[in-house]
């Protein structure tokens, strides 16, 4: 909030802007875990960082900001005004180049597209969400976007190219060491022994 004020005072909008995203995402976590699933405070931050970066001509940071007033409609159960944003900030970061936003407004439209039961579009864009992600080394992410391809391939009936996927993203995970990751490729690894009939 004082770099918001000392940015206004100086007539930095672009630095306003940064301050007024750190503290909707500061708001936003704090969100995620509470039981009364009101994002409008993170929801006017976002908002208005992006009126701001708009102003500046920040294309990218339009991009960005977009995609996180989605996060804000979905958390609060309003897909079907979370994905026009991701749609529309997925069009910003292809215009602007900017690839890390691409990658993270892909892995939500494809989890829009799996909502209204389109397995085959979710599938595509899950597989160009990590096709992106391994780009640009979001090294982290890339389990991630394993364990969605895997979970579509699973649903689909692909068994063996969900076990080649899931089974990727545990190497991976053991790698960084990432226990979230670690667990969910091993309840994606479980899902294909029920699918196939071993359940042991």
């Amino acid at each position: 909030q004082a770099a918001q004020l000392s940015a206004r005072a100086l007539g930095l909008p672009e630095v306003e802007a940064r301050g007024l995203h750190a503290e909707g995402y500061l708001r936003y976590g704090e969100l995620l875990w509470a039981e009364a699933k009101d994002f409008h405070v993170p929801r006017e931050s976002f908002a208005r960082a992006r009126d701001l970066l708009a102003q500046a001509g920040d294309a990218s940071g339009v991009a960005q900001e977009t995609f996180f007033l989605g996060l804000t409609e979905e958390q609060e159960g309003k897909l079907e005004r979370a994905e026009p944003l991701y749609a529309e900030a997925l069009r910003r970061a292809e215009e602007s180049g900017d690839r890390a936003t691409q990658a993270y407004a892909l892995r939500h439209l494809g989890g829009a597209s799996e909502a209204r039961g389109d397995l085959d579009g979710a599938l595509a864009l899950h597989r160009r969400c990590l096709a992106l992600r391994e780009e640009i080394g979001f090294v982290r992410l890339v389990p991630f976007a394993l364990i969605a391809v895997g979970d579509l391939e699973r649903k689909k009936g692909a068994l063996a190219d969900a076990r080649a996927s899931y089974t990727r993203a545990l190497g991976l995970a053991e790698e960084l060491n990432s226990a979230p990751a670690r667990v969910w490729s091993r309840f994606g690894l479980g899902a294909v022994e029920e699918a196939e009939g071993r359940l042991a």
